[in-house]
C-alpha cells in the first residue's frame, strides 16, 4: 500500500482473528468463525481447536468459503484503491479438494466468477453476512434476515448491533420495502445468475391478533368457548409485546375475567371437564396478558361476582391456578378502594394460606403439583408456553403477591383475628424457615407477623412455633433495614405482652439474648441499640437467673452510652 501518511480504517470483520491482515480467502469453520484459509490451516496443522471458541477441531474440518464477505473486501479494496490498496484477487479451488456441489451452487446463484456482481451492504444480514431472504426490522431499529435473527435470539437477548436489551419475544417487523428493493435487483441480475428470493409467507400457526378481537367483541363468550380461540389467543400473546398491547385496547382482559366468572360457576354446578381446561386456559391467558392499570383499580367495584369465582379457584386442587388467580387478585386489589381490601371474604384468605401451604411443602422437592399441572392441558401450545412462562417465576410471583395481600388486609382488627385462626402465624413462619433467600419476602413476613402480634392469640402462636423467635432472631441484622425494624417490632411486642417467664425462656434458649448483645456491641443504627437495650432492660431480673447469661458483661452493655460502646468496637 502507498500513502502511508494517511490511515485507512479497516473493518474489523475483514481481519483474520489469526494472522490480524485483510482476509485473502475467507472461510467459515465449522465452529461458525471466519478465518483466512490459509492461517486457519497452518493453526490446524499444530492445534487441533478453534483458535476463538476453544472447540474441537480435526485437522480435516470443512472450511466452507464465505463468498459474501471476500466480495465485501472486494469491493471495500475496489473503493480504496486510490490509497494504495490492491484487490485481493479471486481465490481458486485448493488443488485435489474440488467441491462440485458448491461450485454448482455458485455457478447458479453468481454466474462466472471471472464477472464479479457487486451487492449492495444494506441487502446483506449483519449477522449471515448474506443477502436477505425476509428481511426484518428489530425494536433496536436494526434490519436482519428473520432466520438468523431468529435463530440469534434463541441464545443471546440483545441486538447484535446496537448490543440493547431485545427479549426473544420482540416484535420482528417484516422489512416489506427492503425485500421488494432486494428482489428488483435479484430480477436485474438474472442474466448473471442472481435467483429472485420469493416473497416469505407468514409464519405459520401465526392468527392474526386483530381478527381475533373482532371475533371475541362479536361473540363474546361463545367465541371463548370454541375450543382453539383461548390456544390462538395465547399463542398470539406469546407472540409479542404489541399483540399484548392490543388485546389490552380490544378489552380481551375483561372479557376473560366475564369468562372466568362464567366458567366457575358452571364448573361448580355441572363439573364438566371441558369447562375445567377452558378454566384452566383462561387463567394461565390473563396471567400473560395481564390487567392494565386503569382498570385494575375498577373492575372489582364494577362486578361483585368476580371475588366469589376467585375464591371457588383458591379453594380449588390446581395448584397453578391458585397462583394465578393470587396475582390477578393483587393485581386489582392494588390501587382499588380501602373497602374491598378489608372486606376480602374469609373464603379468600383460606386460599391464601392453603396456597402458602402448599408451597412450604413443596420446597424441599421438585414440586409435582406445579409440574403435574403445568402438563395438564393445551398441549398443542405447551412448549411455547414454557418459553414464556417460568413456572418458578410465576410461583414465586405469587408467594409474593399472596404476602403483600396479607399486609394490606391485617390492618384490620377483623382480618388480624381471621388470619390468626386461620393458621397464618404458624404459615408464615414455616415460609421464613423454609425461605431460600428472599430478601422481600423475608420482609413481607416479618411484616405481616409484626401486626398479627398484636394480638394476645397472635402472640401465642409465636410462642407456641418451636421455630418463631427462632427465625425472626435469625433476621435480624442479615437482610435489610426494614427486616431489623420489623424483627424488633415482633421482639418488643412479644416481650413486653407474653408471660414474661415463658417469653424469656425461649429468648434465652434461640438466642435472642445473644443477638440482641452483638446489637449493642457492634456499628448499626443508633434506633436498633436503644430497642434492643429496652427489652433487655425488661428482663434484667429474669434474665440474672440464667447461669448461661453473662450479668457482668450484660451489666456493661446496658450501662455504657453508644459512643463508649462505638469505641470499644474501634480499638486495634
Amino acid at each position: 500500500m502507498d500513502h502511508e501518511d494517511e490511515e485507512i480504517e479497516i473493518p474489523n470483520y475483514f481481519i483474520c482473528p489469526i494472522s490480524l491482515d485483510i482476509m485473502k480467502d475467507p472461510v467459515i469453520a465449522v465452529s461458525g468463525i471466519t478465518y483466512d484459509r490459509e492461517s486457519i490451516d497452518k493453526w490446524l496443522e499444530k492445534v487441533s481447536s478453534c483458535p476463538v471458541t476453544k472447540q474441537p477441531l480435526p485437522s480435516d474440518s470443512d472450511l466452507t468459503p464465505n463468498h459474501t464477505l471476500r466480495r465485501l473486501i472486494q469491493h471495500w479494496c475496489v473503493e480504496n484503491a486510490t490509497l494504495g490498496v490492491v484487490r485481493i484477487p479471486t481465490p481458486r479451488v485448493p488443488p485435489g479438494k474440488p467441491n462440485v456441489v458448491e461450485e454448482i451452487k455458485n455457478l447458479k446463484k453468481f454466474g462466472d466468477e471471472d464477472e464479479e456482481i457487486e451487492i449492495p451492504n444494506y441487502f446483506i444480514c449483519p449477522i449471515s453476512l448474506d443477502i436477505m431472504k425476509d428481511p426484518v426490522i428489530a425494536v433496536s431499529g436494526i434490519t436482519y434476515d428473520r432466520e438468523s435473527i431468529d435463530k440469534w435470539l434463541e441464545k443471546v437477548s440483545s441486538c447484535p448491533v446496537t448490543k440493547q436489551p431485545l427479549p426473544s419475544d420482540s416484535d420482528l417487523t417484516p422489512n416489506h420495502t427492503l425485500r421488494r428493493l432486494i428482489q428488483h435487483w435479484c430480477v436485474e441480475n438474472a442474466t448473471l445468475g442472481v435467483v429472485r428470493i420469493p416473497t416469505p409467507r407468514v409464519p405459520p400457526g401465526k392468527p392474526n391478533v386483530v381478527e381475533e378481537i373482532k371475533n371475541l367483541k362479536k361473540f363474546g363468550d361463545e367465541a371463548l368457548g370454541r375450543e382453539d380461540t383461548l390456544k390462538k389467543l395465547e399463542l398470539l400473546a406469546i407472540d409479542g409485546e404489541t399483540n399484548r398491547r392490543l388485546m389490552h385496547e380490544g378489552g380481551v382482559h375483561r372479557s376473560l375475567i366475564l369468562f372466568i366468572v362464567k366458567c366457575t360457576r358452571e364448573e361448580e354446578e355441572e363439573g364438566q371437564r371441558r369447562i375445567k381446561e377452558q378454566l384452566d386456559e383462561s387463567l394461565r391467558l390473563l396471567h400473560l396478558i395481564g390487567v392494565p392499570l386503569n382498570d385494575a383499580r375498577t373492575i372489582l367495584m364494577e362486578n361483585d361476582r368476580i371475588l366469589g369465582s376467585m375464591s371457588l379457584v383458591l379453594n380449588q386442587q390446581n395448584f397453578l391456578n391458585k397462583a394465578y388467580t393470587i396475582v390477578l387478585l393483587r393485581n386489582l386489589t392494588e390501587n382499588t378502594s380501602s373497602h374491598i381490601v378489608e372486606r376480602l371474604n374469609e373464603d379468600i384468605l383460606k386460599g391464601i394460606i392453603g396456597f402458602l401451604e402448599e408451597v412450604v411443602s413443596s420446597f424441599n422437592r421438585t414440586s409435582p403439583n406445579v409440574s403435574d399441572t403445568a402438563q395438564s392441558s393445551n398441549p398443542r401450545v405447551r412448549n411455547k408456553v414454557h418459553s414464556k412462562l417460568d413456572y418458578n417465576l410465576v410461583i414465586k410471583q405469587a408467594v409474593t403477591a399472596a404476602l403483600m395481600i396479607l399486609l394490606e388486609t391485617s390492618s384490620w382488627s377483623r382480618n388480624k383475628h381471621i388470619l390468626i385462626d386461620l393458621g397464618a402465624v404458624s404459615q408464615l413462619i414455616e415460609l421464613e424457615i423454609s425461605s431460600t433467600g428472599d430478601k422481600r419476602a423475608t420482609e413481607l413476613v416479618l411484616g405481616v407477623l409484626s401486626r398479627l402480634c398484636c394480638c394476645t392469640n397472635g402472640r401465642a402462636e409465636i410462642l407456641a412455633h418451636g421455630g418463631g423467635l427462632a427465625i425472626v432472631t435469625k433476621r435480624l441484622l442479615g437482610v435489610s433495614i426494614a427486616a431489623d425494624d420489623r424483627a424488633f417490632s415482633i421482639l418488643s411486642t412479644v416481650s413486653k405482652l407474653s408471660p414474661e417467664k415463658a417469653v424469656v425462656e425461649e429468648m434465652v434458649c434461640v438466642g435472642t439474648v445473644e443477638k440482641l448483645c452483638t446489637v449493642l456491641r457492634v456499628d448499626c443504627g443508633l434506633s436498633l441499640k436503644e430497642k434492643a437495650k429496652e427489652i433487655l432492660r425488661d428482663h434484667f431480673d429474669e434474665l440474672k437467673k440464667f447461669p448461661c447469661i453473662d450479668v457482668r458483661l450484660l451489666t456493661k452493655l446496658l450501662s455504657s452510652s453508644h459512643e463508649d460502646l462505638l469505641a470499644e468496637l474501634l480499638k486495634p
